[in-house]
């Protein structure tokens, strides 16, 4: 039977590298080494170890970001555009979609973040009145369980979920972060207001939030290589609760240098910036590892694959610290899988990630 289609796409090459949210999420499991990223409206799964892609079609707009559930079974993408946006939720196994929400947001996604359990979804607008919503994708509602409209002017670009508290969420765009608590009532906000004179030093545009697991506090990252701490203090501010977090601290952790990725990961704090550093911090924020010689310029996402790998010779590395393998995306249009292993090899061209995918 003759194929309908007067062309198929086949494979896709670069990535959409421009992403201020980040399209790249690993998706290794079962026995699979596979990675997500966007080009243009597709997505792709792609097996580097059997050099395979699996395209997921189904976005009429370019993809802005995406996220997966801890155990790799369920992937979510949303996009941005005038008219058509919507959020995908695939079965990350077989690049099935199992539930699309069209019109979540005016003007489309311009970032969303999966509960751990994959039970919710949070989303933040992207239209000129930006709003953040909670969905439960599994219960077939055309409505978020909770939804808030944003009434600060500073757009909120980056959302992430308390990973051991999913009713707490943080949010935050280049001047303000803004601490939401997901009730019953609804979506409620706290704000908390910084100076720079608390800090006798200027305060850089913000980039990305992240909670500290099993503790109150939260880190946002900042274009001059500093985290900003936020934690309940004993004397909150005039009108502010017990429980609303204040800027603590101003930590620098990477000289000059924008931070772009903050995440964490099992008991690591992990930041990379515009140096094409990646380093991995405990939550007292003392440094156990590092990684400089990566190659591929300016990174600007990163996602953790399996954990510690085994030595080129075949040997088990035993090292006091066991971070995960780690895959990162560049400004310079590279996909580079880093070995965790390389950071006890001695030359830079050891120390290197391996090219996965390259942009035009």
């Amino acid at each position: 039977m003759a194929d309908r289609n007067a062309l198929n796409l086949r494979w896709t090459f670069g990535f959409n590298m421009d992403s201020e949210a980040g399209t790249l999420v690993d998706l290794t499991a079962d026995g699979r080494r596979a990675v997500f990223f966007a080009v243009g409206h597709t997505g792709v799964i792609f097996d580097y170890e059997v050099r395979q892609q699996r395209l997921l079609q189904g976005h009429t707009n370019t993809i802005s970001c995406a996220a997966a559930s801890d155990d790799k079974k369920w992937l979510t993408t949303g996009d941005i555009g005038e008219k058509d946006t919507m959020i995908v939720v695939w079965n990350a196994r077989t690049g099935v979609p199992v539930r699309t929400i069209f019109d979540a947001h005016p003007g489309g996604i311009i970032c969303l973040d999966m509960t751990p359990d994959a039970m919710y979804i949070a989303a933040l607008g992207a239209g000129p009145v930006q709003n953040l919503s909670v969905w439960e994708w599994t219960v077939q509602k055309d409505d978020p369980v909770a939804s808030s409209e944003i009434t600060t002017r500073d757009l909120q670009h980056c959302v992430r979920f308390r990973r051991d508290e999913k009713a707490e969420l943080v949010t935050n765009g280049v001047n303000r972060t803004i601490f939401w608590n997901w009730e019953a009532s609804g979506l409620k906000y706290y704000s908390p207001a910084i100076s720079s004179k608390e800090f006798l030093t200027p305060i850089g545009r913000f980039t990305q939030s992240v909670f500290i697991p099993n503790s109150t506090q939260a880190v946002t990252a900042t274009e001059d290589g500093d985290l900003l701490l936020w934690d309940h203090v004993l004397l909150p501010a005039l009108h502010a609760r017990p429980t609303d977090r204040c800027a603590v601290k101003l930590l620098r952790l990477h000289d000059g240098n924008a931070i772009t990725v903050v995440q964490v990961f099992d008991n690591f704090l992990v930041t990379a910036a515009t140096d094409g550093f990646v380093r991995f911090y405990d939550f007292k924020f003392r440094l156990l590892a590092w990684y400089e010689d990566l190659d591929v310029g300016p990174i600007t996402a990163l996602t953790f694959t399996s954990p510690r790998s085994i030595a080129k010779d075949g040997s088990q590395l035993d090292a006091k610290v066991r971070v995960p393998n780690f895959v990162i995306a560049s400004k310079s249009g590279k996909i580079a899988l880093v070995n965790a292993a390389v950071f006890d090899y001695f030359t830079k061209e050891e120390r290197r990630g391996e090219l996965l995918v390259q942009a035009f």
